[in-house]
């Protein structure tokens, strides 16, 4: 703390009464720090890659090394701790983290010979849900006589959110469609009722119970 006064005097020797005032010289000032990119929004299917950018004062002369250390502040799954590492960069790999979800993270960044410089900054991570991916077993297109029963399986169907292996937890609704190319209209049975396909993941239309088609397809 340097104390410092002032006195002012005139032509005629005339002195004036002193002013003071105080000073309080700080060390030199903790680096600024900020991220690249600012935010991040990802899918889980995707790699979470950040770095850090010290910026140091302009009145700081000499530049000690820096020491880095990232943490976890919330989210609803816990970050592997050797993804929170002590480098500029943070990296967490593809399907790490939880879809449709928001994680924080903060770095600290302090001066390698006085710890008490430091500056900490935090960093909203969001993650995205994928779309839902539908398939039926089999080619895209089939003929099969009327006489025959029709299997239907969309068991292959998966929610890549979902790590492989585990249960995909999803519903199923059938759908199918008379097409001639300009109009399309719902299947109906021989008898002329709205074919119905149930609401498993696997369904089956039984032998002669739809009509017979010649250019017009089923579509399911």
């Amino acid at each position: 703390t340097y104390e410092i006064g002032v006195t002012a005097t005139d032509m005629f020797g005339s002195l004036s009464k002193e002013v003071m005032f105080t000073v309080f010289k700080a060390a030199a000032p903790a680096p600024q720090l900020y991220f690249q990119p600012a935010s991040v929004a990802v899918t889980r299917d995707q790699m979470v890659e950040v770095r850090a950018v010290t910026v140091f004062s302009q009145c700081t002369t000499a530049k000690s090394e820096m020491v880095f250390q990232w943490a976890q502040v919330s989210g609803p799954t816990t970050i592997p701790a050797q993804y929170l590492g002590t480098i500029a960069q943070l990296r967490i790999p593809a399907g790490t983290l939880r879809a449709d979800a928001t994680y924080v993270v903060a770095l600290t960044v302090s001066m390698s010979d006085d710890v008490s410089k430091q500056s900490s900054s935090q960093m909203v991570i969001s993650v995205g849900s994928l779309p839902l991916i539908a398939r039926i077993k089999g080619s895209a297109s089939r003929k099969q006589s009327t006489r025959s029963t029709l299997d239907l399986d969309a068991s292959v169907s998966s929610d890549p959110d979902v790590n492989a292996g585990d249960a995909q937890g999803l519903t199923f609704a059938w759908a199918c469609t008379l097409s001639d190319g300009t109009s399309s209209q719902s299947c109906r049975d021989k008898s002329g009722a709205l074919l119905a396909l149930g609401t498993a993941s696997t369904s089956q239309v039984p032998a002669d119970m739809l009509p017979a088609t010649t250019d017009a397809p089923y579509e399911f």
